[in-house]
């Protein structure tokens, strides 16, 4: 017979009735080569004997009954901790878990019964049962978890939960056997070699993320520094094209009288200003027929007009847009001058047209300009004649 139960003073053997604090006790009766439960007795209470006639009170003087007592230890939340090492399903990976099981004597006399008859004594099944029904649970865990001592934590608070289904397997089996489980707890203890794997991959994970995060950082650095870079550019090139743009106006104003002589005075700032042309008709940058001289008179590109227009051209290329929003504002500014400056009987609607390029162009970029910038530019709308 197993000695755990009685190692952990659950049980004990006794030679006598006396009673025994703190125990309940199972009494056996031998008869022959047996012996037969008699009686469970609690506390002070003695033992019930049957009343006997004369004959029967002599003999049982010259024989008195030989009785097998067991003292049961009513001790609630005794502790039972023990190691279980556990083989992982992946059949690579092993791990120990270390048991404190709570537990107690629910039936003295269903315990003795199963103490008596069986081959293993009900503490240690119940032992083994505990070991066998959590280890065979946590080896089916993940095992990216199983390493992770706060994750298996858990894991292991969801396995020895009172409602969870192995807990409630391992509480009837120990039923069976008299004793009831009060509480399981567990810790984990992963072997040198896999904490040692585990610890190299965490370290492998957290460089890789470093890396990545200093190539971001560096990555955006360079992305502003680019930008930087572009919009430098960008100022300069429109810098120089702002020079072109005010020679080129100045011999606008200065050294021409036909609107063949305009067109190809504007024709220099070709390379940067795409034309826009009427729908559905071939693209032109003026109609052919002006004054006949364009910086004298009324109608002539001089003066306040000259001053106005370059100051508008002036303020687009100060404009913070990209290359394609500045080109077609000062494409729009441009042959919108152009109709002010050279109106043609031949095409009544060029003027409306250009008006709403124009217009269309200032409503696309308003939000990026500031309230007296697109009140400069949308001058030019209200105006019948440079």
């Amino acid at each position: 017979m197993a000695a755990l139960i009685f190692e952990k003073k659950v049980v004990q053997e006794r030679t006598d009735l006396n009673p025994v604090t703190g125990c309940w006790r199972v009494v056996y009766e031998k008869k022959g080569e047996g012996a037969y439960f008699k009686q469970l007795l609690d506390g002070e209470a003695t033992l019930q004997t049957e009343k006997r006639g004369l004959v029967k009170a002599v003999v049982a003087l010259v024989s008195e009954p030989d009785y097998i007592v067991y003292a049961v230890s009513k001790e609630r939340n005794l502790l039972l901790e023990f190691p279980h090492r556990v083989a992982h399903q992946n059949n690579r990976n092993y791990f120990d878990l270390n048991f404190k099981t709570e537990y107690q004597v629910a039936d003295p006399k269903v315990l003795i019964e199963r103490l008596r008859v069986g081959k293993d004594d009900p503490l240690t099944r119940l032992r083994d049962t505990v070991a066998s029904e959590i280890g065979a649970a946590s080896g089916r865990v993940a095992w990216d978890i199983i390493r992770d001592e706060y994750a298996f934590g858990d894991v292991a608070e969801d396995l020895t939960a009172s409602d969870s289904e192995v807990f409630r397997r391992i509480q009837g089996k120990a039923r069976y056997l008299g004793l009831e489980v009060t509480s399981i707890r567990l810790s984990l203890r992963l072997l040198e070699k896999d904490l040692q794997e585990w610890k190299d991959d965490v370290e492998h994970g957290r460089t890789i993320a470093r890396k990545k995060r200093d190539l971001e950082v560096t990555r955006v650095s360079e992305d502003i520094i680019d930008e930087q870079a572009k919009r430098a550019l960008r100022r300069d090139t429109w810098k120089g094209g702002a020079e072109a743009l005010s020679t080129s106006l100045n011999r606008i104003g200065m050294d021409t009288d036909t609107a063949a002589k305009l067109r190809e005075n504007l024709e220099v700032l070709g390379s940067i200003l795409p034309q826009v042309g009427v729908p559905g008709s071939p693209v032109t940058a003026l109609p052919e027929r002006s004054p006949s001289l364009l910086t004298s008179g009324a109608n002539g590109l001089h003066g306040e007009a000259l001053s106005f227009l370059m100051k508008i051209i002036n303020l687009i290329t100060e404009l913070d847009l990209r290359d394609r929003e500045r080109k077609y504002l000062l494409s729009a500014i441009l042959h919108l001058a152009g109709e002010l400056l050279a109106p043609d009987e031949t095409y009544p609607d060029a003027l409306a047209h250009y008006r709403g390029k124009y217009e269309a162009v200032l409503e696309q970029l308003m939000n990026e300009m500031t309230v007296q910038q697109h009140e400069t530019l949308q001058r030019l709308l209200s105006m019948e004649r440079l």
